[in-house]
């Protein structure tokens, strides 16, 4: 997750600087049209202490560079950290980060030790590639616990991710570049092997859903899918009165939904399993998207007779498998100034309510 409002102080001065660059008039949050971090994956989600999980994030930019004098040659450059959760934290601030921090006070590349060669430091480098690999202490949890700890990714296209995490560490409210440097967080569940609920049966670790294909359908009687992959869909470019109109599909795997504990609200008793709750969200560098979060609601009724609106109103019947959302493509104006080309990205953004994140990604084209 992006490192979110609510915080207090130098916390919230880092999300208004850092992540959402913010001016008079915000765009759509589905609208690419800056340096974004739209989601972070471990593989797996959960692993067991001692055990690997693979990092990889979804790092997105506009397709035709920023008017921005700073960035003569924009590379995106990567610093994954890692840190405990401080217990009894309510509120999480990205590793390393706060006006006393290590990084504001000893503020060297080198002031951070390795996690492979600390992995129980209570902050380490994880490394600076794209793709990473990370393995929590053999000790993260003792015999039959489950806790997280805390990812955090830093981008930037402007500088070293490294200077970016210094200046949003030491600059307060003055952050030169706030469109070109990104703090993200991810949790990383670690759980023993031994770890069992209440009743003493071991919950099956949480995995990544999947989505198995995105395509655009035209809005009209006549639509047919168009699946968005290399060669992409394609699109009439009209003014904005008659620009037309498509349905933006995505599909999960069958097995994306997978069964987690449920318990009873108030007394917090085992109650048996539910289904994950799965939403997409839609992400394009032109055009617009009329609704950036779509959910896989139950398809059924909840126990008064009413469709299922989210999974919560029924939590032991599946999914429906097909979420869609509508995009308008871009008129002449805004394909000049987004589409080189003529070409527009889209993203759909699957994810699950245990950290479980994966996405796809598709193009269509001007004819």
């Amino acid at each position: 997750m992006l490192y979110s409002a609510g915080m207090k102080a130098f916390g919230l001065a880092l999300v208004m600087l850092v992540v959402c660059g913010c001016s008079s008039t915000l765009p759509s949050a589905s609208h690419i049209d800056k340096l974004r971090v739209l989601a972070v994956k471990a593989e797996p989600p959960e692993v067991a202490p001692g055990a690997p999980s693979s990092l990889s994030a979804l790092v997105v930019e506009p397709l035709l560079p920023q008017l921005d004098a700073s960035v003569a040659n924009p590379t995106v450059s990567y610093l994954w950290l890692a840190c405990a959760i401080p217990p009894g934290a309510s509120e999480e601030a990205p590793c390393g980060l706060g006006p006393s921090s290590q990084v504001a006070t000893d503020a060297t590349p080198t002031s951070l030790p390795l996690c492979k060669d600390q992995p129980g430091a209570s902050l380490c480098e994880i490394g600076t590639d794209e793709n990473v690999s990370y393995t929590p202490s053999a000790s993260a949890v003792g015999k039959g616990e489950t806790t997280q700890l805390l990812i955090t990714l830093v981008v930037a296209d402007n500088q070293s991710a490294f200077g970016c995490l210094i200046d949003a560490a030491t600059s307060g409210n003055q952050q030169p570049h706030p469109d070109h440097c990104v703090v993200a967080l991810k949790r990383l569940v670690v759980t023993a092997p031994d770890y069992a609920l209440a009743d003493g049966t071991k919950p099956a670790p949480n995995h990544n859903p999947l989505l198995t294909d995105l395509s655009l359908v035209e809005d009209s009687d006549l639509g047919v899918a168009a699946a968005l992959d290399a060669d992409g869909g394609a699109f009439d470019v009209a003014p904005v009165k008659d620009a037309p109109t498509f349905e933006l599909r995505a599909s999960r795997a069958a097995d994306a939904a997978e069964q987690e504990p449920r318990f009873d609200q108030n007394s917090g008793k085992l109650l048996g399993t539910q289904y994950e709750a799965l939403t997409v969200a839609w992400f394009a560098t032109g055009g617009k998207i009329d609704g950036g979060r779509s959910l896989f609601v139950p398809d059924g009724k909840d126990s008064g007779g009413h469709p299922c609106a989210t999974q919560s109103d029924c939590p032991t019947t599946q999914p429906i498998t097909v979420v869609t959302t509508k995009w308008t493509a871009p008129d002449p104006e805004m394909l000049t100034a987004t589409a080189p080309g003529g070409e527009v990205r889209l993203w759909a953004v699957l994810r699950d309510d245990r950290g479980g994140v994966s996405w796809l990604q598709g193009s269509a084209r001007a004819k």
